[in-house]
């Protein structure tokens, strides 16, 4: 390799140099194969991490920007369901409504004759129906009758006769019915 260096190039220093460049090469291959297409798959795993990521992220973005408006949409909900369970509830309730029922006529100046009749059931809810009698004027048993259907809770007046009127004075005979919502409990051992 002295020779080399005078200007002068030999068969061997063809050879050390031939040597040296697949030495080198073999290095480069080695290094391409090990460490840089190992480095090139951990780029592509985190790339295509990165696109969930992102997917995620925006998703999470747009579910933020709605959770308000589902927030007052599910107090809406909530007092829809309150509403209904005033109005239907799950107990019968009986003693109260009756007061109410005789509140109302008494706020007409009505006095009541309420007599229960035999329920029916359907797998929801439960119809609870009384013959209401009432004597006055028209106008009394007409607010009485609208009061009954303006009631907090779910009343239906049906079958309504008024009778003549005389001196001012007429009866009316109606069927009220209430209803009851009937939860059905969950069967143990049922998949939920």
């Amino acid at each position: 390799m002295i020779d080399f260096l005078k200007g002068t190039v030999t068969p061997k220093d063809w050879i050390s140099l031939a040597a040296i460049l697949g030495v080198a090469a073999a290095l480069a291959a080695g290094y391409f194969f090990v460490v840089y297409s190992g480095q090139q798959q951990r780029l592509a795993a985190i790339a295509a991490d990165n696109v969930l990521v992102v997917a995620d992220l925006t998703k999470a973005r747009e579910t933020s920007t709605g959770i308000e408006t589902l927030r007052a949409m599910t107090k809406e909900i909530e007092v829809v369901v309150k509403e209904f369970k005033e109005r239907l509830p799950t107990e019968r309730e009986i003693l109260s409504l009756y007061r109410e029922v005789e509140t109302l006529a008494n706020a007409e100046g009505l006095t009541p004759s309420v007599a229960p009749l035999p329920p029916t059931q359907t797998e929801t809810k439960e119809i609870i129906p009384y013959k209401i009698t009432v004597s006055g004027g028209f106008h009394a048993i007409a607010g009485y009758i609208n009061s009954l259907e303006r009631y907090r809770r779910y009343l239906k007046v049906t079958d309504l006769s008024i009778g003549p009127w005389e001196d001012g004075v007429c009866e009316a005979t109606f069927k009220l019915e209430t209803y009851r919502f009937i939860v059905s409990e969950p069967t143990p051992g049922a998949a939920q």
